[in-house]
């Protein structure tokens, strides 16, 4: 566990700039394939095969439960990547970056809009929404601040060298 917040160990993805680079236009890609199935379920709820598919197979819940977690996913990453282009690479920048939008997007969206929501209609989807907000949060902050293996010594000010 020390590693995820130890100043000297590096994230694994997304260190070099061209990979910053790409994780932010995948996180880009994401919004816009999100918006796209939000505006084709609401263009035409009944006649899109593939929110058809969602609801029959997974239940009603799922097409509005697999944008919020894409959302999620897809704004942390976004958040994070173009805030630790100031910072270091360190495991711990990016978790203290993460749980910040965590935080905001937890406030905002999770507790203001859906949990309002919720509590007004008791609607099992808002529930759902709200559960793949949180997953998806989880999901961006494992990828976002995943440790490099590494063999390499590290040199820790005040302890020396260590494997």
């Amino acid at each position: 566990m020390h590693m995820f917040f130890s100043s000297t160990v590096q994230a694994r993805f997304g260190r070099a700039a061209t990979e910053r680079t790409r994780a932010m236009l995948f996180a880009v890609a994401l919004f816009a394939a999100t918006g796209l199935h939000r505006l084709w379920g609401f263009a035409k709820p009944h006649h899109a095969w593939l929110r058809v598919l969602e609801v029959r197979w997974l239940g009603h819940w799922a097409p509005s439960s697999i944008e919020h977690l894409a959302a999620a996913f897809a704004g942390c990453v976004l958040f994070v990547m173009l805030w630790s282009s100031f910072v270091s690479q360190t495991t711990r920048n990016r978790a203290l970056l993460g749980l910040v939008f965590a935080v905001l997007y937890g406030i905002t969206s999770t507790w203001k809009y859906d949990g309002r929501e919720y509590l007004a209609t008791g609607d099992v989807n808002q529930l759902a929404q709200m559960v793949a907000d949180v997953f998806g949060l989880l999901l961006a902050l494992a990828w976002l601040t995943w440790p490099e293996r590494s063999n390499r010594l590290q040199y820790v000010p005040g302890r020396g060298y260590r494997a």
